[in-house]
């Protein structure tokens, strides 16, 4: 089934069409008018968070990777506070970005705010969302939202002890975050994260910089 979804006015700020080509579903259609709508209004930054749900709907049914489970034993607490984007996989809505950081912070309410900073084009660009646990609170089996109440998987894989490093994945495999503490990671962790990351079907030569 091929759905065809109108015209965006906005020609130079997003897509001029888009084409869902193949079996859709209901939430599936429903992510693509919400994409349409809120980029006639939308600021860059908040819409291309918008584009990785979308992006991350859209395949999660098509795995491109043997799955790998959530880490066990995960401790919200130590993850908190500030993370360096050291590598990623090329995606769409980080396309030119560099300096990439992100900070996850408890709120009053307990639930937790990330705030998403990078530089493009020579410019700050920043974007805030929400993330919450997919299941229990002891695995790194987590969601995260950058316009509620829709989420997307944000799937721990490989944590240091100390958590001086997260490697995370959308879960299907087309998505790949290397985090580290620092702005650098040393050379023996970061062979530690490439050999784990090849043994598990993922192409570590389509890693590119985050910092």
């Amino acid at each position: 089934m091929s759905v065809k979804v109108r015209l965006c006015p906005y020609r130079r700020l997003c897509f001029q069409e888009i084409f869902v080509l193949r079996q859709t579903t209901s939430l599936e259609k429903l992510a693509v008018s919400i994409y349409i709508d809120l980029c006639e209004g939308g600021k860059n930054m908040k819409r291309s968070y918008l584009m990785m749900f979308l992006a991350l709907l859209l395949g999660n049914g098509c795995r491109n990777t043997p799955e790998i489970p959530a880490v066990s034993g995960f401790e919200l607490d130590k993850y908190l506070g500030k993370w360096y984007e050291i590598f990623r996989y090329p995606n769409w809505f980080e396309v030119g970005m560099s300096k990439v950081t992100a900070e996850y912070i408890l709120l009053e309410n307990n639930s937790v705010r990330v705030i998403n900073k990078g530089m493009k084009d020579g410019k700050p660009h920043a974007a805030s969302g929400y993330v919450r646990f997919a299941g229990k609170n002891d695995i790194g089996e987590l969601e995260v939202s950058f316009f509620r109440p829709f989420y997307s998987p944000y799937r721990i894989i490989k944590l240091a002890p100390d958590y001086r490093y997260s490697v995370v994945s959308s879960g299907n495999g087309d998505y790949l975050w290397i985090l580290s503490r620092t702005p650098e990671l040393s050379e023996k962790d970061k062979d530690e994260i490439l050999h784990f990351l090849s043994s598990h079907g993922f192409v570590t030569e389509k890693l590119i910089p985050g910092q």
